[in-house]
Parts: structure tokens; sequence; C-alpha cells
């Protein structure tokens, strides 16, 4: 294929993924690819495009793509494109606004923040995106309000399947890497709660009672044939603690009660937490006020597709620069809520750059 082929490809699946489909990318720019023109890199065209479909200025562009501003300028030139249609808002802005105005009106200075992982897989970068990104956001707010925040971090450990036990201890050392740079660097303190110690805590035990009681946890569960299991939950129920049950089906609802335990006030949603609806399902049964929630959208992978350890498709921490907590906390200021490997480009490994969207370029690389 030509060079310009090429060009019109990679563009193509980026319109067509499953991240881009919904941002009315037009193709205006990789028809009108020239091989003379960044004949070095046929990506650049489909790039681009996305780019300014997200909302990105050419100045961005340039410091994301890692490329000068004046080829951004070129390709721009090219394509015929005069005058930039940019987002009215900004994904960020609104999120920092919207928290501001419900924390603003609650009653207390000291504002608890939960956050969340589900240790199913080797962690990857959309795992600790959300957490870092709404970790930030909180911060940010509580210190304009004058609140002081303190964070927690839920390291589901009992929910994972029995083959990944083996290896909780390695992906709960990165978490704890997590915590100390997000101290280090942002001055985030945050404490992390296996689940596996909170569900031996007197205190959490004390809350399943209560929750029993008033009829709350079989309601939380989708196959009637659990709902045996919580019918003698108490403070000395061994049972309860017995690691041959199959937790990640049994008390996915749990989520959603130790949030509850927290009393929680700000709930940072993240890759285990798809099930957030239990949260305000938990809150609202019992009269409580459920939590605020921070979203940070949806990070996709190189392929188009949502990043997740089923989809075979993570950029894992393992394979990032030391730098990967910058990083973290700058896709938080992005413009909108859809991520992709334009967003984090310059943190995928260079033999990873040539493969994205399923389109293989390697050809071009030098």
């Amino acid at each position: 294929m030509t060079f310009q082929q090429d060009a019109q490809r990679f563009s193509q699946a980026i319109t067509q993924s499953q991240e881009c489909r919904n941002l009315r990318i037009g193709n205006d720019i990789s028809r009108q690819a020239n091989e003379n023109l960044f004949s070095g890199d046929p990506r650049m065209y489909g790039l681009i495009s996305a780019g300014l479909a997200k909302g990105y200025c050419p100045s961005a562009l340039s410091h994301q793509l890692g490329i000068d501003y004046n080829e951004v300028q070129n390709v721009l030139f090219e394509a015929g494109v005069r005058e930039l249609r940019l987002p009215l808002f900004n994904a960020s802005d609104v999120r920092q606004h919207n928290l501001e105005a419900n924390l603003k009106i609650l009653p207390k200075e000291r504002i608890n923040i939960m956050m969340g992982t589900t240790p199913s897989g080797e962690i990857h970068i959309a795992n600790m995106y959300s957490l870092a990104g709404g970790a930030l956001v909180a911060r940010d707010v509580c210190h304009k309000l004058n609140k002081i925040p303190l964070f927690t971090l839920g390291f589901n450990d009992s929910l994972v399947e029995k083959t990944q036990i083996p290896h909780l201890d390695g992906r709960l050392k990165i978490i704890e890497s997590f915590v100390r740079k997000m101290d280090e660097i942002y001055s985030i303190p945050i404490e992390i709660i296996p689940f596996s110690k909170l569900q031996r805590e007197k205190e959490f035990r004390t809350t399943l009672s209560e929750l029993q009681r008033n009829h709350v946890l079989p309601t939380l569960e989708r196959s009637r044939q659990t709902e045996h299991q919580y019918t003698n939950i108490g403070t000395n129920n061994v049972d309860f603690a017995d690691l041959n049950w199959n937790y990640r089906s049994d008390l996915l609802g749990l989520i959603g009660l130790r949030a509850y335990h927290g009393n929680v006030d700000v709930y940072i949603l993240g890759g285990d937490h798809n099930h957030s609806g239990r949260v305000f399902d938990v809150f609202s049964r019992m009269r409580k006020t459920p939590p605020q929630l921070i979203s940070m959208g949806v990070l996709f992978g190189l392929n188009g597709q949502e990043m997740h350890v089923s989809n075979g498709n993570g950029l894992f921490l393992s394979e990032m620069n030391p730098n990967w907590i910058d990083l973290l906390g700058n896709l938080g200021n992005t413009p909108s809520n859809i991520l992709g490997p334009l967003d984090y480009f310059q943190a995928i490994p260079k033999s990873k750059q040539w493969n994205m969207y399923g389109v293989n370029l390697s050809q071009y690389q030098k």
C-alpha cells in the first residue's frame, strides 16, 4: 500500500473504533494525506483528526504527540481546516464545578473520600487513572472550600478468582507504590484497606448485622441461592470469614456496603465500580444521602476498545516509564471524558506505538 492508503486506513480505523465513533470525526484530513508531507508517519493524520474532535487545540496536539507545532499546522492546512470547532466546556471544569456545588452545602469539615480497585489482573493504566484523577479533583475542591479530605483505598483482594490469589502480594505492592507517589508528589495521603482485613473487623460485622436486620443484604444479590449466606451474619459469625467462599460472586454487593460502613461523602469510580448503582442502593434503602460520585470517564486501549483485562488491551504500569504517576495526573485535564491512545501517547512503549486500532504500521518505524 502507498503512504496515502495507509494514512486513510489508519484514520478510518480510528473513526470506526469504540472510542471515537461517537465523536463525529470526519475523514477530511486523511483524504488529503500527501505522500510528500509527513511521509514518515501516516498515523498523524488520524491522530490529529481525533484530537480535533476531542477538543484539543493545535499546540496541545503538538505536546501530546511529541511533534513540532508547525507539523500539526501543516496537516491542518493541507486538509483545508481553517476554523476549529472546540467544545464549549471542558470535562474537568464541569467535574469540579458539580462536586464543589454539592460539597459546599455539606455541613461538615472532614470529607470521607473512598476509591477502590479489584486486582483481578495485572495493574494497568486505566485502573490507576480514575483513582489518581479523582483524588486530585476531590483534593482541589476540598481545599477551595476549606474542608479536610480523608482518603481511603479499598483493595478488594477478597473479590478475585482463586487463580489470582498468588498474584495479590505483587499487585498490592504496586498499589502501595501508587499511594506513596500520590503523597510525595501531590500531598494526598491515602489509607489502604484490604477487604480481607475489613471483613474481619468487629465494627464492619456490626454494620452488616444492622443491614441484615433491615433486610438490605439479600436484595443486593442477583441469585436467590446465595441469600441464605446472609441470614446469620453477626459480630461472631466465623463462617463469614471463611476464605473458601467465592467472594467474587457472593459478596460483590459488599463494595457498596464498604462505602456505607465508611460513611463515605465522595466516591471515586474506578475499574471495580461498574457496580456503583449498588452504592446508591444501600444508602437509599437505609434512608441516608448517597455519596457524591466522581467519574473520570472511560479510558480506551490501543485497539480502540475499553481498556480491561478481559479485552486483552491493558497498558500495564510495569511497561511504562517511571514517571507514570505524572501522566495519570495530567490525564485528568484532558478536554474530553473519552480517553484513548492519543491522550496517553507518550506513555506507550515505542514498540506498541505502531500497532494501534488494529492497524500495523511498523514498516514506517525508524
